[in-house]
């Protein structure tokens, strides 16, 4: 947890506070703030969470942070926004420059076309429906989301999750399309680097 009355810069940012003001528990009361330069983060029973477990390597979300900047991670699912009709993502990971809406599919088993496609599907469901409610919350409080951080979105799969190139290649064009040219990503690794700004991106 972090020290209390301690609002992250990547925080005060996007004004995240204000944006989800009257949310119980809040933001602050959600969050976790890592320096290292390298973090894992995995969805378990109370929320998307920083993990020090190494038998979690299999199935996380694995961010690499050279500059050791400021990490905040953000559960949503579990945590921020509970029950909504639809579903969430699970979670999200971001510093002041980089905001990555991740959905954790790492307990799916794959074991048909079909399956995986379901899996995806879903999973590219719960993203939007975040992408659109932060977009929402933003404006409300007078930030262009968009154009105050790089946004991207993740579904995270365990090691074992037979991959299906063909489908994920699909996946990530309709995603791009249904939600203006926001990217949809399988990589299980985010890279964390940019301490200048987005110009040149």
């Amino acid at each position: 947890m972090i020290t209390p009355n301690y609002i992250p810069e990547a925080v005060k940012r996007l004004k995240l506070m204000w944006a989800f003001k009257g949310y119980k528990p809040g933001v602050l009361d959600c969050i976790d703030v890592s320096h290292d330069s390298k973090l894992m983060i995995v969805d378990d029973v109370e929320g998307t969470c920083i993990s020090k477990r190494e038998k979690d390597a299999y199935r996380c979300c694995l961010c690499i942070n050279p500059n050791n900047n400021e990490i905040v991670v953000l559960p949503l699912d579990k945590r921020l926004i509970k029950q909504r009709v639809g579903g969430m993502a699970d979670g999200a990971v971001f510093d002041e420059q980089k905001f990555v809406f991740l959905e954790f599919k790492d307990q799916a088993q794959g074991n048909s076309d079909v399956a995986i496609s379901d899996t995806y599907t879903k999973a590219s469901s719960q993203l939007s429906a975040a992408l659109t409610l932060f977009e929402e919350k933003s404006t409300s409080v007078g930030v262009d989301f968009r154009q105050r951080v790089e946004v991207n979105c993740h579904i995270i799969v365990s090691d074992k999750f037979p991959r299906a190139s063909a489908l994920e290649q699909n996946m990530m064009l309709l995603f791009a399309i249904n939600n203006k040219g926001i990217a949809l990503c399988f990589e299980k690794e985010i890279l964390f680097n940019d301490r200048v700004g987005r110009s040149g991106e």
